[in-house]
C-alpha cells in the first residue's frame, strides 16, 4: 500500500475492496459481534478479515518486484521502513490535535494533560509499547507493524538468510497465535499485549507476498487463490467454534489460522489479473486507498448520529460504510493534490 509503482488495475480494484471491509470493521454494526454464539455479525466480521493480511502480502510482493537483485532487498526495505513510520508520525499528530480540541472543549487544558500523563502513568511496560505502536489511534498500528516486516525481511534477504526469514515468521506468527486467539487454550498464555501490533502477523504476510513473486510464476493464481480464499474463511469459523466449545474462548478474534490462508487467497486472486476485478472506476482511486485507511477513523468517531436518523440496520451500515468512505476519500483527493502532503495519502 506504500510503494510506488506500475499500477496494476486488478490490485487497486482489490485495494477499495479491502478498504471498505476495513471500514465495516470499524462500523456500529461490529459492535453486534458476539462472544458466545456465531450470530451473523461474527460471520460478517470474519469475512472481512481478509483486508489488512492483503494489505500486508501485496506490500511484500511489490517490494519483491522492485528489488532486481540481493544488494537491493536492504535499501528497498530502508526506503519504505522510512515512508512508512513518517506517515504514521504525520497522521498520529493529526488524531492527538483533534483529540486534544475535543478534550479541551469538554473539560479544559486539565483533561488533555491528563490524557498525556496516562500514556506514561501508571507505567506498564508493555502497554506503554501498545502505546507506541499504535500511535494516537488503533488503526495506525499497520504503519509500524509494515515497517518491521520490511525491515526483518531485508536485513535477512540481504545476508541470504530466506529459509531463516521463513521459519521467523511462522514461529512469530505462531506466537502471536498463542497470545491472542489461542490465550485461553493449553496451547496458549495470557499477556498485556496486543499481537497486531509489531511483526506477529505482519511478518508471514509480507514473507507471503515475497514468495508468491519469487516462487509462484508457475502456479495458476485465480483457482489456488480462490481455493485459499473459501479454505482459509472456512477454517476461520471452524477454529472458532472449536476453541469456544472446547476452551470457552470468545467467538470473534482479530486473526486466526484461517486468516492466514484467507488473506493470501484473496491476494492471489488480486494479483491474478481476472477480467472481474478490472474495474476502472474502483481501480481509478486505488492509489488514495492510503489515505482513506489513515483518515477514516476521524469520520468513524464523528457519524454516530446517523444512528438516530436511519431506522432499518442493515440500510443504516451500508449509508454508514459508503459516508465513512466518501468522505475519506474526498480528505485523500484533496491532500493530494498539494504537493506537501501528498506523500501522506499516496
Amino acid at each position: 500500500m506504500l510503494l510506488k509503482q506500475n499500477r496494476i488495475e486488478t490490485i487497486d480494484t482489490m485495494r477499495v475492496i479491502a478498504m471498505l471491509a476495513v471500514i465495516q470493521i470499524h462500523s456500529p454494526w461490529h459492535g453486534a459481534t458476539d462472544a458466545v454464539s456465531l450470530n451473523s455479525a461474527t460471520i460478517l466480521n470474519y469475512l472481512m478479515r481478509f483486508a489488512v493480511p492483503f494489505f500486508f502480502v501485496i506490500s511484500g510482493y511489490l517490494w519483491s518486484a522492485r528489488c532486481a537483485s540481493t544488494d537491493q532487498y536492504w535499501p528497498r526495505s530502508v526506503a519504505i521502513t522510512k515512508r512508512a513510520l513518517l506517515i504514521f508520525c504525520f497522521w498520529s499528530l493529526i488524531y492527538a490535535a483533534a483529540e486534544s480540541v475535543r478534550l479541551g472543549q469538554e473539560g479544559g487544558m486539565r483533561s488533555v494533560v491528563a490524557r498525556m500523563v496516562s500514556v506514561v502513568h501508571p507505567f506498564h511496560p508493555l502497554g506503554f509499547v501498545n502505546s507506541v505502536l499504535e500511535g494516537t489511534k488503533t488503526h495506525l498500528w499497520f504503519l509500524p507493524s509494515l515497517a518491521m516486516a520490511a525491515s526483518i525481511s531485508g536485513a535477512l534477504l540481504a545476508r541470504r538468510r530466506e529459509r531463516t526469514l521463513f521459519v521467523l515468521a511462522i514461529v512469530l506468527f505462531a506466537l502471536g497465535l498463542a497470545g491472542s486467539a489461542y490465550s485461553q487454550t493449553p496451547y496458549g498464555f495470557t499477556v498485556n499485549f496486543n499481537f497486531w501490533n509489531g511483526p506477529f502477523l505482519s511478518l508471514i504476510m509480507f514473507v507471503s507476498g515475497y514468495a508468491i513473486y519469487r516462487y509462484g510464476q508457475g502456479i495458476a493464481l485465480l483457482p489456488v487463490g480462490i481455493g485459499l480464499t473459501m479454505g482459509g474463511f472456512a477454517l476461520q469459523l471452524v477454529e472458532s467454534i472449536w476453541i469456544h466449545q472446547k476452551w470457552g474462548a470468545p467467538f470473534a478474534h482479530d486473526y486466526v489460522a484461517g486468516t492466514y490462508f484467507f488473506g493470501v487467497g484473496m491476494s492471489m486472486i488480486a494479483l491474478s489479473n481476472a477480467p472481474l476485478l478490472r474495474i476502472k472506476s474502483l481501480a481509478s482511486i486505488g492509489p488514495l486507498i492510503l489515505g482513506v485507511y489513515a483518515s477514516h477513523f476521524f469520520f468513524v468517531e464523528r457519524i454516530h448520529q446517523l444512528e438516530g436518523v436511519v431506522d432499518e440496520p442493515y440500510f443504516r451500515e451500508v449509508v454508514w460504510i459508503a459516508i465513512v468512505f466518501s468522505l475519506a476519500l474526498a480528505t485523500s483527493f484533496v491532500l493530494a493534490r498539494w504537493r506537501p502532503t501528498k506523500q501522506f495519502v499516496t
